[in-house]
């Protein structure tokens, strides 16, 4: 039988978790590239010329199994609606809503990127169903909507070398499936991490999806 990867369950503490960190990346964890919006006559929802540089994208899959390799450690990892919903309510209430890098490099912030929207697929009657991409997409995922100003980005974006959003986020990681776990001994404080053997929370910083 094949050796399953341990699962983790995301949880989000409202006074101390954080999503800090918007991230152009060439392929996100979630799986889903954005929909570049330009020059779309095909969008029934949307009709933009060239110089609207508007991007729309899933940032959060509820219940989507996220792959994560730490130091050749393998795990998975996953959001549901809750914690989903409460990372939008802190990356909103700390105000990192035009906080942005490329490929997850702290050395590679941009500027020129402008939140339009966060929103929350709600129901099946969701906007984001007007996108071919998206339509099939839970209830529970987050999107967002945003304006491209910086000139450079936008190129890159056309010409896909950036196809998807990633996030950085402070959150804690629950062991859903601790079989495998100690299978593997990890060097946590190179990586900035640490066990609790009191609760069995696995705490991660600014982890990047």
């Amino acid at each position: 039988m094949e050796d399953k990867r341990p699962m983790y369950k995301v949880e989000v503490d409202l006074n101390n978790s954080v999503m800090d960190v918007i991230s152009f990346v060439e392929a996100g964890a979630i799986e889903v590239d954005f929909v570049a919006l330009s020059k779309q006559p095909q969008e029934k929802l949307v009709q933009l010329s060239e110089d609207k540089r508007i991007i729309i994208s899933p940032i959060l899959i509820p219940d989507k199994p996220i792959y994560r390799n730490d130091d050749g450690y393998e795990y998975d990892m996953y959001f549901d609606r809750e914690a989903i919903t409460k990372l939008q309510y802190l990356f909103m209430k700390d105000k990192n809503i035009n906080k942005a890098n490329l490929d997850h490099d702290p050395k590679e912030k941009v500027d020129g990127v402008v939140l339009l929207e966060i929103w929350m697929k709600e129901s099946e009657n969701d906007k984001s169903k007007d996108y071919e991409l998206f339509k099939d997409l839970p209830q529970g995922t987050l999107f967002v909507k945003e304006k491209i100003d910086n000139d450079e980005l936008w190129k890159d974006i056309k010409n896909k070398t950036y196809k998807g959003l990633s996030i950085e986020c402070l959150i804690k990681l629950l062991p859903v499936n601790m079989n495998h776990v100690t299978k593997f001994k990890l060097d946590f404080s190179k990586a900035n991490k640490t066990l609790s053997n009191i609760d069995t929370i696995l705490k991660i910083n600014n982890v990047k999806l």
